[in-house]
């Protein structure tokens, strides 16, 4: 049928790298090319024009107006066609990756836009480098990345860091179009946005989300207008940024009278986003999430942190260990004298609990190992492990910062590894092909851990290490997260005593070999441990 027909044209333009237009009479006069055209700029192609047969410029659909075009009418074909093959290698390798990440946004939409179709890892981190190319001397991109490609990419980013983002934007109802244009512009230059309409997820108490949403963002975009200013909701979030020392920008859209304006705000550097002025506000806004970013980044990661470590009842698993430990002291340290956005007790109250919390690692009941390049889903499985109560030890988290970091960073591993109830991999193609992650699985499956594997991507084809080869793994890949994860808490909570003993009686065994076998360390009669002063 005619609508399967342009169905398939349109399939046929969102895969190609190019969008070609032959130019002449009746070319612009038909809607059928028309209809091709628009598709191909709202995905943002490259678009190429060549002269076929003379036309009016005025008659040309407006997007390919201010396209230069090849002219094959007065240009002898071999001469044109090479002007041609030499415009279409021009920056090859960026509109290829455009029409990747095109194909994976829509997959994503079509999709109801669900979280396991997101961008992870190295691939997340290539695209969001894509996004921010810059072309030298103010040159123009090829092509343009579409709406859809800036939410997904933006989703991806959000998605790998707990749902935090740069900026929390408070508004009312009325001026939701504003908001719509804020976001879907902060989203060409990979900023997140936090909103109402699209961050309160089914089911979740809305006012909770609210809270939640403002505590994990780096700054709070308050919108100036007569409708937000009356909004006892709005005023309340206002309230709680403020509560937690969140960096404020009010944003005008809408003539405000200035006795209306808080008085909390009206010493605080405003921007102008009414319509006129809209452009230039962007501009400045954007300056202002750039500067001093690692502050307000750093400062929204501890709070979100401490939170969890007050709503946990100030459980050791939330405390914070080896490197992250290490920068939280320094940020304190250098900022703690500020007078604007200061540190909280809050923050000094998590650090400093966690300076003082013994170094034992005895508990650490499930340690996480896989490959950097999985660090986004690796994140996500230890944040819900925590959450459920699990302390757990995983490279981002516990890592520190020496001179000798490459050994120290391997003697921490393998003694966490020894201290660790249960050895959690992460299986991937960079998970298996890893000389790290080997050495850690032949130490696990030396000490005799129990071993659990995750399936995060598909490994077919890839050789697994001889340890795992006869193990079954819970697959994260093609089953819903939640589902997956319960069946791994159900796994975890299996036979808890006898592996936690296992662990306990093989960290005595290891301080007796370490220390040259010495039979005063014995176990003693009553079945007591010695004492542990070194492994």
């Amino acid at each position: 049928t005619g609508a399967d027909f342009e169905k398939e044209i349109f399939k046929g333009i969102d895969s190609a790298d190019n969008f070609l237009f032959v130019l002449s009479p009746d070319a612009v006069e038909s809607e059928y090319c028309e209809r091709e055209v628009n598709h191909a700029a709202e995905r943002g192609k490259r678009m190429m024009t060549v002269l076929h047969r003379a036309t009016e410029p005025n008659t040309m659909p407006a997007t390919l107006r201010a396209i230069q075009w090849l002219d094959f009418s007065t240009t002898e074909f071999e001469n044109a066609f090479l002007e041609l093959v030499q415009a279409l290698e021009k920056q090859k390798a960026y509109v290829r990756a455009h029409t990747e990440i095109l194909t994976q946004a829509y997959h994503w939409q079509k999709n109801q836009k669900a979280i396991q179709h997101l961008l992870v890892g190295q691939q997340r981190l290539a695209a969001e480098e894509w996004l921010l190319t810059e072309f030298p001397g103010g040159m123009q991109p090829p092509c343009q990345p579409s709406t859809v490609m800036c939410e997904f990419l933006c989703e991806s980013r959000k998605n790998a860091d707990n749902l935090m983002t740069d900026i929390f934007i408070c508004h009312d109802d009325a001026d939701k179009d504003v908001c719509h244009w804020v976001v879907q512009s902060l989203s060409r230059h990979a900023k997140t946005c936090w909103t109402y309409e699209s961050d309160i997820q089914k089911g979740e108490q809305s006012e909770r989300a609210i809270e939640q949403g403002i505590e994990g963002a780096d700054n709070f975009g308050w919108f100036l207008s007569r409708s937000t200013l009356a909004s006892e909701s709005c005023q309340r979030e206002l309230a709680y940024a403020r509560k937690y020392h969140k960096r404020i920008i009010p944003l005008l859209v809408a003539p405000t009278p200035a006795e209306q304006i808080p008085n909390e705000l009206r010493g605080l550097q405003g921007l102008d986003l009414t319509e006129t002025h809209r452009q230039a506000g962007l501009e400045a806004l954007l300056r202002i999430l750039r500067d001093e970013h690692e502050y307000h980044d750093r400062h929204k990661r501890l709070l979100v942190r401490a939170l969890k470590w007050v709503e946990g009842n100030h459980k050791p698993m939330f405390l914070l260990r080896g490197y992250n430990l290490e920068t939280a002291k320094a940020w304190l340290h250098v900022n703690e004298n500020r007078t604007q956005h200061s540190p909280l007790s809050l923050h000094k109250a998590l650090i400093t609990a966690s300076e003082t919390a013994l170094s034992d690692q005895s508990d650490i009941q499930v340690f996480i190992s896989g490959s950097r390049q999985d660090s986004d889903f690796i994140r996500q499985l230890n944040t819900r492990l925590q959450e459920a109560g699990q302390n757990t030890w995983f490279f981002q988290e516990n890592q520190t910062k020496n001179a000798n970091a490459e050994v120290d960073f391997e003697a921490e591993t393998f003694k966490s590894i020894a201290s660790a109830d249960n050895f959690l991999l992460v299986l991937s193609p960079a998970s298996v092909a890893s000389v790290y992650c080997e050495c850690e699985i032949n130490h696990a499956a030396q000490l005799g851990k129990r071993i659990i594997t995750v399936l995060h991507r598909d490994i077919s084809g890839n050789p697994m290490p001889n340890a795992l080869q006869s193990l079954p793994w819970l697959d994260f890949n093609n089953t819903a997260f939640e589902k997956a994860f319960l069946a791994l808490i159900e796994i975890l909570e299996r036979q808890t005593d006898y592996v936690h003993q296992h662990t306990e009686i093989l960290t005595h065994a290891l301080h007796w070999q370490q220390n040259q076998r010495p039979p005063n360390i014995y176990w003693s009669a009553n079945n007591e441990p010695p004492p542990k002063t070194g492994y």
